[in-house]
C-alpha cells in the first residue's frame, strides 16, 4: 500500500510507468544502434532504451569512441512507428493506472511528466482512457529537456502550488528518480524489464517500489511488420 499521507499532488511518468511501452522503444532505438555498432551488451541496450535521445548519442559516442555528430538515429522513423504503436498496441500498466485513477477520484492533483511528444503518444492517452484522470500534461513541447533537468518538476509544483514533500512521483527510470529525489520530491519506483540493472539503486532512494511483474520484453514481430508497412519504409541507418 502506497503511503499517501500529506500528499496533495502525484506526478506520473508515461513510458514504463503508466504504459508498457519500453519494449517498443527498445525494438526501434536499440535495433538501429546494433545495425550501426554491432551487437551491444545487454546492459548497454537497457541503458539506451530508457535515456532521452541526446543522452543516447553521448553514451554511444563515449562507449565506441566516435564523434557525437556521427551517432545518428532515424528519428522520423522512430516517432512514426511509435505513434502507430501507441495508437493501436501499447497497453497500460494496470496497477500504476489504478493508483492514478484512484488518486484523481480522491481529489489529489495529478500530472503526466513525459519525454514523449504529445503528437506521438496522445492517441494512447485517449484509447486507454487516461486523459480524464490527468489535471496536467507536460511534454517536450513544454520542456524540451524533459526530465533531464529540474525545470519540468518545478513547473508542475508551481502549477499546483504544492511543495516537494507534498508530492509523490512515480517513475521507472533511475536518472529521473535521482533528480526528483534531489529536489525533495517523494518518489515511488516502478518495475520494468528495462530497469532491472538499476533496481537496487532505485529501491535505495525511493520510499516504495511497485513490483508489477507485467512489463513486455519483446515486440511481436507481426505487430512490428504491420506498423512498418503502414509507416511505409524501414529505418535509414548511416
Amino acid at each position: 500500500m502506497i503511503n499517501t499521507d500529506g500528499v496533495r499532488c502525484m506526478l506520473f511518468d508515461l513510458d514504463g510507468t503508466l504504459v508498457d511501452s519500453m519494449a517498443y522503444w527498445h525494438a526501434l532505438t536499440v535495433h538501429q544502434a546494433n545495425m550501426r555498432f554491432g551487437n551491444l551488451s545487454e546492459e548497454l541496450e537497457a541503458q539506451i532504451a530508457i535515456l532521452p535521445y541526446p543522452q543516447v548519442q553521448a553514451l554511444l559516442s563515449k562507449t565506441f569512441s566516435v564523434p557525437i555528430e556521427s551517432v545518428k538515429t532515424d528519428r522520423a522513423y522512430v516517432r512514426g512507428m511509435m505513434r502507430l504503436f501507441y495508437r493501436d498496441h501499447i497497453g497500460e500498466k494496470k496497477e500504476a493506472c489504478r493508483i492514478l485513477r484512484d488518486a484523481h477520484s480522491r481529489g489529489i492533483k495529478t500530472a503526466l511528466l513525459t519525454a514523449t511528444r504529445q503528437s506521438v503518444m496522445g492517441e494512447a492517452l485517449t484509447r486507454l482512457d487516461l486523459l480524464p484522470h490527468l489535471d496536467l500534461i507536460l511534454t517536450p513541447d513544454d520542456y524540451p529537456n524533459g526530465k533531464s533537468t529540474e525545470d519540468i518538476f518545478l513547473g508542475a509544483l508551481s502549477h499546483f502550488g504544492v511543495k516537494p514533500e507534498e508530492t509523490l512521483f512515480f517513475e521507472d527510470s533511475l536518472y529521473s528518480i535521482e533528480l526528483a529525489h534531489r529536489l525533495g520530491i517523494r518518489t515511488v519506483g516502478v518495475e520494468d524489464h528495462l530497469n532491472r540493472f538499476d533496481r537496487d539503486r532505485i529501491r535505495e532512494i525511493t520510499e516504495d517500489f511497485l513490483c508489477l511483474g507485467e512489463s513486455l520484453h519483446d515486440v511481436d514481430p507481426a505487430v512490428f511488420a504491420v506498423c512498418e508497412k503502414e509507416f511505409g519504409r524501414k529505418a535509414y541507418v548511416s
